[in-house]
């Protein structure tokens, strides 16, 4: 039968000759007591980490039991889950901790039997303030969440914590909050002479310039900048082989399976770090090693230049990853097939691809022509005809012409009520008021009694109107 209370176990202190030396977790089983050794005190200094450690065993323990929490399954999937790629381990713990804030003690079938109490947790997610000021957390930020909660949920029905055929995780829907819009963001990309700016730049240390160099001629993201080794150029052949990737004080195997290849190096980039190397001595084998920690240099500090960069020349939001969507946007422009531009790009589908380099109108060249065809196909006339005025029946002979003794009132009909415009010796004039109110206040579809005049004023009144704009790039005069 199984057990519905939760058996928490116990962290004691195994002690030799008066001192800590172990730490041991005990619990009963069948009525008899248990315990397994946890860690010496060199690997456990304090108990704190001798619990946590201690958390998959309070899992295994509690396999037959009918209450999971999820502290239990995010413990278990941190042991035994956790990618090994660094960078992508430490996205997936910071994750946790922010659902581990808000779901901790929560048993795992109250979540799955109630998905849209997690769908208005998403929806209510926002920045933590240590990343600056608190604002909704943006759309691809909550999708990673969600992620991770779906491959956690897997996890639960494969080590048996939920008997489910499907995810509950599947019916929860992402929605953006309120006053904000998500779309693909168009970065502001790196021109040709931006590039040569950055390069005869003398402010920027030779080193950063170098990977800016490397950055642009081939695609290729920072952490492979920094991970580069000497024997990974081939100068011979003109290639780079992508086999590191460093982040921070780590190296890595690179970010994906396809991303693992070798990309071409033209002679221009050769010659340049022909030139590198010939300057400074190797450090321990990095192209881009730090003389004093004998590692890759960190990203962030490079960052700061690109910044200062950014400022000169005017790009805004300039990072390394803008040489990569500047790169991938060039080949298109190049009308480089897309399948091509995927293996240069090193991703694994074409619909990667496609996400870089965004920018509107990049695809005109290509759209216009089929336009042209459509458009060339159409019965369009070369002028359209003046709308044919309808016959007034007033006694004046003119819309909104009304005689009073001896003179004409010009008046107008206006959402159920009489509008009086004044009072004229001739019919023409009060027509031409009548026109001038009708045309400001029903535009297009009003009936003119001189619709020739009416359209010649409003062409003039254009023309003055553009003559006294003042041009975007140029401030109004004080």
């Amino acid at each position: 039968m199984k057990r519905r209370s939760y058996q928490k176990g116990s962290v004691v202190a195994v002690k030799k000759n008066g001192k800590i030396a172990a730490w041991d977790f005990r619990w009963r089983e069948d009525g008899r007591n248990k315990s397994e050794r946890l860690g010496s005190i060199e690997k456990f200094p304090l108990k704190a980490k001798a619990e946590k450690a201690a958390e998959p065993l309070r899992l295994r323990i509690n396999d037959d039991r009918e209450v999971v929490r999820f502290h239990q399954l995010a413990a278990r999937f941190e042991a035994e889950e956790l990618p090994e790629r660094m960078s992508t381990r430490s996205g997936y713990r910071s994750n946790l901790r922010r659902l581990r804030t808000s779901w901790d003690d929560v048993r795992l079938t109250e979540m799955a039997n109630d998905p849209m109490r997690i769908e208005i947790w998403l929806k209510d997610l926002r920045t933590l303030p240590e990343r600056g000021p608190v604002r909704p957390m943006r759309k691809k930020s909550k999708q990673n969440v969600r992620n991770l909660l779906h491959l956690l949920f897997d996890r639960a029905m494969a080590w048996k914590y939920l008997s489910l055929q499907r995810n509950p995780i599947e019916l929860v829907r992402l929605k953006e909050p309120a006053g904000i819009k998500s779309k693909p963001r168009d970065r502001d990309l790196v021109s040709p002479a931006d590039f040569s700016a950055m390069l005869m730049d003398k402010e920027t240390p030779q080193n950063v310039r170098v990977m800016i160099a490397v950055a642009m001629c081939t695609g290729i993201r920072v952490s492979e900048i920094l991970g580069l080794r000497w024997e990974c150029i081939n100068f011979e052949n003109g290639f780079i082989s992508i086999e590191v990737s460093a982040v921070g004080k780590h190296q890595d195997v690179p970010k994906t399976e396809s991303s693992e290849e070798v990309v071409p190096m033209h002679e221009a980039l050769g010659k340049i770090l022909m030139d590198w190397r010939r300057k400074l001595p190797s450090v321990n084998g990095w192209v881009f090693g730090n003389p004093v920690t004998g590692r890759p240099y960190w990203r962030d500090s490079m960052q700061n230049y690109l910044v200062k960069l950014g400022d000169k020349l005017r790009i805004e939001n300039l990072g390394w990853h803008s040489f990569r969507h500047t790169y991938r946007r060039m080949l298109d422009d190049l009308d480089t097939p897309l399948e091509v531009q995927r293996h240069l790009m090193r991703h694994s589908s074409t619909a990667m691809t496609e996400k870089y380099g965004r920018k509107k109108g990049a695809k005109l060249h290509l759209t216009r022509p089929a336009n042209e065809q459509l458009v060339k196909s159409l019965l369009i006339p070369e002028e359209f005809p003046m709308r044919q005025a309808e016959t007034c029946t007033n006694r004046s002979g003119f819309y909104g012409v009304y005689p009073q003794g001896e003179k004409y009132a010009a008046k107008m009909s206006l959402m159920g009520k009489k509008l009086y415009l004044g009072l004229f010796d001739r019919p023409e004039d009060a027509a031409r008021r009548y026109d001038q109110e009708a045309r400001r206040r029903k535009g297009i579809t009003a009936s003119l009694n001189f619709p020739e005049e009416s359209v010649a004023k409003w062409h003039m009144e254009s023309r003055i109107s553009l003559q006294n704009a003042v041009p975007f790039d140029e401030p109004p005069a004080q």
